[in-house]
């Protein structure tokens, strides 16, 4: 039967509790680093600017949520997988949730680029847009996070977040101080600056307790080829987004629709070489394997 009676130590009860505590300490810490932009934002410089910032993010917030209900749908069989100890095949799986992350959220961080300003416009009005600057910090300060939210899911499953708090309060210590200098100075921008510079301490902290726990790294050369051609089409989305405005919300899905398809047919292509798209597909075919029993 699944149920029985067994003996609990002083010791092993004590254990539980301060990994309760370190969660919940990481509880508090996340939601400093996830809310307090726009607290800051609207004590630093006023509602009308938190408006604007919300709206403009709204698109990318909503890719944030689909990434993160991917990440956490194999979760379940990334700590089988650590509790085993078959830490390469956790590393190959990491590596292919990445690459899924790089080419779901470079591929709406491409169309928020080029379509974002119409939507606003046709939703809200331009006059509630905060400018295609704005617009892509937020793209790189919302793309950035999600790399660091698949890693901190990763980390979750050790049971041993000590390392990840830490560095929790460093980025808050960094990000709350730099967004109170430029936020008065430079608005949005100067908010999306201080947390982009605040969370550099997750991008390079997370991927390195990982690599302390699976006794395993993804080689730099992994992240290039994606960057490199991700980087040209959101610079030509850009360019390209300068001199359109659409009027119809008929107009914005058709062209919303087709710019999906080619850029994520784009991002695959140029994106990844011909080992990691087979597989990539092997992996995303596989994928019921990783998920709990």
């Amino acid at each position: 039967p699944w149920y029985g009676w067994g003996r609990v130590t002083i010791k092993k009860s004590l254990s539980f509790v301060k990994t309760s505590g370190w969660f919940m300490g990481w509880a508090g810490i996340k939601m400093l680093i996830l809310n307090s932009d726009k607290v800051l934002l609207g004590f630093l410089s006023g509602p009308a600017l938190v408006t604007q910032y919300v709206i403009t993010e709204y698109l990318m917030r909503a890719a944030n949520g689909t990434i993160s209900n991917v990440v956490h749908g194999v979760i379940p069989g990334i700590g089988k997988l650590y509790g085993s100890g078959h830490y390469e095949k956790l590393n190959k799986a990491r590596e292919y949730i990445m690459l899924l992350t790089w080419i779901i959220g470079g591929t709406i961080g491409t169309v928020v680029i080029l379509l974002n300003e119409s939507f606003i416009h046709l939703w809200i009005g331009s006059n509630q847009f905060a400018g295609q600057t704005v617009n892509i910090l937020i793209v790189l300060v919302v793309f950035q996070y999600m790399f660091i939210q698949n890693d901190s899911a990763i980390i979750n499953t050790t049971l041993d977040i000590k390392q990840k708090v830490y560095i929790g309060v460093i980025t808050v210590i960094i990000s709350i101080p730099l967004a109170l200098l430029l936020v008065p100075l430079y608005g949005i921008v100067g908010l999306c600056i201080a947390l982009l510079a605040g969370r550099m301490t997750m991008t390079v902290g997370y991927p390195w307790i990982v690599k302390n726990k699976i006794k395993v790294f993804l080689p730099l050369k992994t992240y290039i080829r994606p960057s490199i051609t991700l980087f040209i089409l959101w610079f030509i989305s850009y360019k390209i987004s300068t001199g359109i405005l659409l009027t119809t919300w008929a107009e914005l899905l058709f062209i919303g629709i087709i710019a999906t398809i080619v850029i994520i047919l784009k991002i695959i292509t140029f994106g990844l070489n011909t080992k990691q798209r087979n597989e990539l597909w092997a992996y995303f075919r596989r994928i019921k394997l990783l998920k709990s029993e």
